[in-house]
C-alpha cells in the first residue's frame, strides 16, 4: 500500500489556519468598528419621534385650521355683527297708579331715579320685542305726571345694537324727519309703556 505525503507540512498547516483565524478576527473588528459608527452618525429620535404619526396634523390641516379661525374672527368683528349705536334717550315719570313698581320705588328713591331704575330694566326687554317685531302690538305711551316742568322727564343714554335701532327707527320715523333725541323719547317711553302694560298682567 503506497502512502502518499502531503504537500505542505504539518507545521506548514498550522500556520495557514492561524492565519485565517486572525483574519477572521481583524473583519470581525472592522464591521463592529464600522456599525459603532454608524450609529453615532444616525440621528437619535425620541421616544415621541419614534411613536407613529397617527392622529397628528399635517401642515395643511394646520393651515387650514388658522384659516378658518381667522375668518371666524372677522365674522364676529363688530364691523360685521353686534354693532352698536348711541341711543340719547328721554321719557316723562308716569302719573300714580300707572305702574305699581314706580310708585314703590319712588317711596325709597327720588323719582327720577325710580324711572331710570324701571327704565334699565324695560329697555332690555323691549330689545327682544323689536327683535321679533312684536313690539308693534304693544301701547307706545303711558299716562304722564301733570307737571310743566323739565323735571318731570329723566334724560340718559344707552349703547343699542344697530339691528335693533333701524327696526324701531323705520317703525317710529319712517319718513327719517325725527331727530336723534326726539326718536330716543319715542323709543324709552314706547319701552317704558310695554313694561308697565306687562305689569299689569303679571299681577
Amino acid at each position: 500500500m503506497v502512502i502518499r505525503r502531503p504537500h505542505i507540512s504539518v507545521k506548514e498547516t498550522r500556520l495557514r489556519a492561524a492565519g485565517t483565524q486572525a483574519q477572521q478576527g481583524v473583519a470581525g473588528k472592522d464591521r463592529a468598528a464600522s456599525a459603532a459608527k454608524e450609529k453615532e452618525v444616525a440621528p437619535q429620535l425620541s421616544e415621541e419621534q419614534r411613536k407613529p404619526m397617527i392622529g397628528k396634523p399635517t401642515s395643511a390641516a394646520v393651515l387650514t385650521s388658522e384659516s378658518t379661525r381667522k375668518e371666524t374672527v372677522q365674522a364676529l368683528s363688530p364691523g360685521k355683527i353686534g354693532y352698536r349705536k348711541q341711543l340719547f334717550i328721554s321719557a316723562p315719570l308716569p302719573a300714580r297708579g300707572v305702574s305699581r313698581s314706580f310708585d314703590l320705588l319712588s317711596q325709597h328713591h327720588h323719582p327720577q331715579k325710580a324711572l331710570q331704575l324701571i327704565l334699565k330694566r324695560a329697555l332690555s326687554e323691549y330689545e327682544i320685542h323689536v327683535l321679533d317685531g312684536s313690539f308693534k302690538s304693544f301701547p307706545q305711551t303711558y299716562d304722564e305726571l301733570d307737571v310743566d316742568d323739565d323735571a318731570k322727564f329723566i334724560q340718559t343714554s344707552r349703547m343699542t345694537g344697530l339691528q335693533i335701532v333701524e327696526a324701531a327707527r323705520a317703525y317710529f320715523d319712517p319718513l327719517g324727519f325725527e331727530s336723534q333725541r326726539s326718536f330716543g323719547r319715542k323709543y324709552a317711553t314706547a319701552a317704558l309703556a310695554v313694561f308697565f302694560h306687562l305689569e299689569k298682567k303679571r299681577r
